[in-house]
């Protein structure tokens, strides 16, 4: 674009201010939103390659699940080459440690056990200390930077002295020194931890791990790879020469996955993975949007344009070629995608922290001093601005200047077809996001009120430490007024874990089955409201401790008519089935109803539920704050946590909470964006109209009588993109509630909002400058006829 073309631009942009203003508005929404998600994407995209041995790392599988045995790293290590280093990661009792530095409070801390080559396979940035050989011996630690302040503030932590505590009494303590400080892990890594203990120190505090060093799979094993070791070959080497050695009972299918994409796959290893669906829907929506945000550019444009046609005829008819034409209305174009840009970025780093204090995903700030980022941006705005602006440029080079003789320039390059089709799918796309909206807010609403069979009300759930005596904290417990009852279990009802395997034995015939596993005392049914439909519930008689009582669903399953003559047996002990109850949701309602089986057990009981009485929100509070002295009184080193279990059931479904959100967000932009265009369309065609509706007014013609001649188009046009939008979401959030066991009908009612939504946003957006136009004085209009 050339100075004269520049100066040209301005000039129109001047005359054409709220056209101008409108076009740069919905662009620059439309961008603000393809910026933000840009960022997260990109953020997501990039994890763990901060590693400089990426390309190298592996994560070592045994029947394609990450959880391995204690000894399988030692193995490895001693029997194959083509490897630098191996290491194992005990990440499964990351939240059951506490870290306490002198007389200082406790603090809960994310720790990982592992050993010395940890840190010489994956890259980290060092704060003080040294990472050599940092884990090679017991009693180590090294933790992050932020860590290191919390217990430590300003001091210097290395060679410090910190206690580390468990808060389940068969995992121990241990006083530990403090090796080294390392940056705090990005926030798109796989590994996340605040603390890392050398593993030699959980051999000392756990004297069971080399007990059952075949028998639990709780590490993760990591391995770097010499240059061009095929990884493919190596895992074919390990299955077969390992398989000697290993214990028969114990799978031997290696394979190693690239570490470079365990972040998006779930390998079960207790760390942080990203959502590659939350992208796929992130990026269709910024996609969408940002389309609606074009299409509005292309329409505003073309209904812009009849003010400039004498221009171009003038210019045809002095001899300007067509391709110098183009040339002006695509720099005008990108122009205009240059401003909505910058209004993009200002708007897109506005509302970044709003976002991320609404907990939906985490984004990164928005890089505004990197001069890769702005040529990134720069880049994109020229595409977009070449984009929406080639087919109004080429419509104008295209017209004949003899038409202004004739009249009918203006209706020839109306373009009426193409501006409602544009439109059209522009509400197709609203509508579509306002019903999946909808949906998602009425699946999440029917999981959130459904009786899930056990009681939520008033039941808050409390993490145990080794320091308490179950039997002192209950008798404490029970004497606060509104407390009603007390029960010790190991999980609590929402989050019982599943796959637990064991010898069932009913008339004479041993049969392995499988099923959710719960470990409870006798106070657990009843706190839980759950009902008991054959034989009896616990009592607090020793004899019942190991026995079990099974939920409809496992009676079933494991083909038992009178489930009291059946029992479990494995290494000696036998576990005798004592009673039914009635199936209730023990995991979220994505699931059926599985198996389960509750065990009455007195130890292996990780948490305390309490019940406490009705009342508002002072009341409830003083029976916390007399819940908290107790717990003080028993467990002074650890501090008191505890969550309501109606919350932490609410938290089974944080990741349809996030889409909602994103959709209702999605659908307000969408909406707007559309809006924004259908104010400039509506605002042209009444210009271009004026003197038919001054001709209209002087003949009789009522306001009502023009109005509706104005805006019967746009209602016609929404109600055709509701047509084709309503089995597009119908079929989509189809497929999306398949991935519940309980879910809603897609009622008719939900599309019906949806369209009428959508069809009363339009009509306020179009009926002010209707009324508006309706309503001026016809004089006005036919004063120059």
């Amino acid at each position: 674009m050339n100075f004269l073309n520049l100066k040209t631009a301005l000039g129109n942009f001047r005359k054409n201010k709220l056209l101008s203003a409108l076009n740069i508005a919905g662009l620059g929404t439309g961008l603000a939103v393809a910026i933000i998600i840009f960022n997260y994407t990109y953020q997501e995209f990039q994890a763990d390659k901060y590693h400089e041995n990426l390309e190298d790392i592996y994560v070592v599988q045994n029947n394609n699940a990450s959880h391995v045995h204690y000894e399988m790293a030692s193995l490895i290590e001693d029997h194959f080459s083509g490897i630098k280093y191996v290491t194992l990661v005990e990440s499964g009792m990351q939240n059951y440690f506490v870290l306490k530095y002198g007389n200082d409070e406790s603090i809960k801390s994310e720790i990982i056990f592992t050993d010395n080559n940890f840190t010489n396979i994956f890259s980290f940035e060092v704060v003080s200390g040294n990472l050599k050989n940092a884990l090679s011996e017991p009693q180590a630690i090294i933790l992050t930077e932020s860590e290191s302040k919390r217990l430590f503030a300003d001091e210097n932590p290395i060679g410090k002295i910190l206690a580390l505590k468990a808060n389940v009494d068969y995992l121990g303590e241990s006083l530990v020194e403090v090796k080294a400080v390392i940056k705090d892990l990005p926030e798109n890594s796989n590994i996340q931890f605040k603390a890392a203990v050398s593993f030699a120190t959980a051999r000392k505090m756990m004297f069971w791990i080399d007990q059952c060093i075949w028998s639990c799979q709780n590490v993760q094993n990591y391995v770097l790879l010499e240059n061009g070791q095929d990884p493919e070959h190596l895992a074919e080497q390990m299955s077969e020469q390992l398989r000697p050695i290993i214990p028969e009972d114990v799978d031997c299918e290696f394979s190693l996955l690239p570490y470079d994409e365990v972040y998006f796959y779930s390998i079960r290893d207790n760390f942080k993975h990203g959502n590659l669906k939350l992208i796929y829907t992130l990026g269709s929506i910024a996609l969408l949007i940002l389309l609606i945000a074009t299409i509005n550019y292309i329409n505003l444009s073309m209904a812009g344009s009849s003010k400039r046609l004498n221009e171009v005829g003038i210019k045809k008819i002095a001899g300007v070629e067509p391709w110098r034409i183009v040339n002006q209305f695509l720099g005008e174009s990108i122009l205009i995608s240059l401003f909505a840009m910058i209004l993009g970025l200002f708007l897109a780093w506005l509302i970044t922290p709003s976002i991320n204090s609404l907990s939906v995903i985490t984004l990164p700030e928005i890089p505004i001093s990197s001069i890769q980022y702005w040529l990134v941006l720069i880049c994109a705005a020229v595409v977009i601005g070449f984009v929406a602006g080639i087919l109004p440029a080429f419509a104008l080079s295209k017209f004949r200047p003899i038409s202004l003789l004739t009249g009918k320039s203006k209706s020839h390059y109306q373009g009426i077809n193409l501006k409602r089709g544009l439109i059209v799918f522009q509400f197709i796309i609203s509508i579509t996001l306002i019903i999946c909206t909808l949906t998602i807010t009425r699946q999440l609403s029917h999981v959130k009120n459904l009786d899930m069979g056990f009681n939520t009300e008033n039941v808050i759930n409390i993490k145990l430490s080794p320091e308490i005596r179950n039997a002192t904290l209950k008798d404490k417990l029970q004497k606060i007024p509104g407390v009603e009852a007390v029960s010790f279990s190991r999980w609590y009802p929402g989050n019982i874990g599943e796959n637990w395997g064991r010898p069932l034995v009913y008339n004479g015939v041993e049969t392995e089955v499988w099923f959710a596993a719960e470990n409870a005392d006798a106070s657990y049914i009843d706190l839980m409201g759950l009902e008991i439909v054959q034989g009896r519930q616990f009592s607090d008689l020793k004899t019942d401790v190991g026995t079990a009582i099974l939920n409809e669903a496992a009676v079933k399953e494991f083909g038992l008519e009178n489930p009291m003559d059946a029992f479990f047996q494995k290494r000696g002990v036998t576990n005798k089935i004592i009673g039914v109850v009635k199936d209730f949701n023990f995991q979220s309602l994505h699931n059926q109803i599985k198996p389960l089986v509750i065990f009455c057990a007195d130890q292996q009981l990780f948490s305390v539920n309490v019940k406490l009485a009705a009342g508002d929100f002072n009341t409830v509070t003083e029976i916390l704050d007399q819940i908290k002295v107790s717990w003080d009184e028993v467990s002074p080193s650890f501090p008191f946590e505890f969550e309501f279990i109606d919350q932490q059931v609410e938290n089974l479904y944080r990741t349809e909470m996030v889409f909602e959100k994103i959709f209702r967000y999605g659908s307000v932009f969408a909406i707007f964006i559309s809006c924004l265009g259908l104010f400039g369309l509506v605002l042209s065609s009444t210009e271009q109209r004026i003197k038919e509706i001054g001709i209209r007014r002087v003949n009789g013609a009522s306001i009502v009588e023009i109005l509706l001649m104005l805006n019967k188009d746009f209602i016609k046009w929404v109600i055709v993109a509701f047509v084709f939008a309503a089995p597009a979401a119908w079929y989509f959030m189809t497929k999306w509630l398949e991935n519940f066991a309980y879910r809603i009908i897609l009622s008719w009612w939900i599309f019906l909002l949806a369209g009428v939504l959508a069809l009363v946003i339009a009509l306020l957006t179009v009926s002010w400058q209707s009324w508006k136009t309706a309503t001026s004085n016809p004089v006005e209009a036919l004063r120059y006829e």
